[in-house]
């Protein structure tokens, strides 16, 4: 089980990788993370990264999605 602290790791190396800005919203789900980039707000069609808190593996997530919407509902937005 990987901590907050490297979950957010994994985010930032993610979005640098991607020529993203920093990181600003962050949910905590049952089994994952949810984190948007600065500039995921500036889009059509929302999306974030879902991260593992077990592995660190890392999906998309985007909004909109009933399943996702389902999710987001269900998690807790958590100070970056």
């Amino acid at each position: 089980m990987l901590d907050r602290k490297e979950i957010f790791d994994i985010a930032k190396k993610y979005y640098k990788e991607k020529g993203e800005s920093r990181l600003s919203k962050a949910y905590e789900y049952v089994d994952s993370y949810i984190i948007y980039s600065e500039s995921s707000k500036n889009r059509i069609g929302v999306s974030a990264i879902r991260i593992n808190k077990k592995d660190g593996s890392i999906s998309l997530f985007s909004l909109p999605s009933k399943e996702n919407f389902e999710i987001l509902k269900k998690s807790t937005e958590i100070k970056l």
